[in-house]
């Protein structure tokens, strides 16, 4: 009985997520690879697998505030001004009001996400300048993959750029950006990346 409502709010959670993005043509292979990367880098922290089932699954709302933000500037094709820069990052504090209505732990989690995974190593994040440990594992987490997925996949507003350089890329923001153990176990299990990247693509 468990399993199968865990496998329900599974589900729930992953058409939320694109319901939120659904204008994003390729929000379903973005989402897997979301979960899938995560996964992996959950595994090679060691944490327990419960704990990676959650941070994968809950990680796929991480985006969710962004249902709020105008079309005008989620699928801009030319660079933000400040303004709409101000109004895009507050999709942040708007994934984390509307998952607090939600009262199960992977929505609890995702909620911690949402607001986190954009906070940054060195404290030059937001939206509440974290930095080191200060950000919430599952956020640093998020924000390492879902920056690697964000650089090698095709926007509006870019190009997509190899695995292997968006790897280079994470490497040497490695203790400015991102999480230093976080990169190192992306290097540690690139080649595991570098499968779900190609299927998934």
């Amino acid at each position: 009985m468990t399993s199968n409502i865990q496998e329900y709010e599974d589900s729930y959670i992953r058409n939320l997520a694109i319901l939120a993005e659904f204008r994003d043509p390729n929000v379903r292979a973005h989402l897997k690879r979301i979960k899938r990367y995560s996964m992996i880098i959950c595994d090679g922290l060691g944490l327990p697998e419960d704990t990676a089932k959650q941070i994968s699954i809950a990680g796929q709302l991480h985006d969710v505030g962004k249902a709020a933000i105008p079309d005008e500037i989620n699928l801009k094709s030319g660079e933000l001004s400040d303004e709409e820069w101000k109004l895009s990052k507050t999709h942040v504090t708007v994934g984390y009001k509307f998952l607090a209505e939600f009262e199960s732990p992977n929505f609890k989690l995702a909620q911690e996400i949402a607001i986190s995974h954009h906070e940054r190593w060195n404290g030059s994040g937001y939206p509440n300048g974290l930095s080191k440990e200060k950000i919430p594992l599952s956020g640093r987490i998020i924000g390492v993959v879902d920056t690697f997925d964000a650089l090698t996949s095709e926007r509006s507003y870019k190009k997509k750029i190899s695995p292997f350089d968006a790897l280079d890329l994470l490497n040497n923001s490695k203790g400015k950006l991102f999480d230093p153990n976080i990169i190192e176990i992306l290097n540690l299990y690139f080649v595991e990346i570098l499968k779900i990247y190609d299927e998934n693509s």
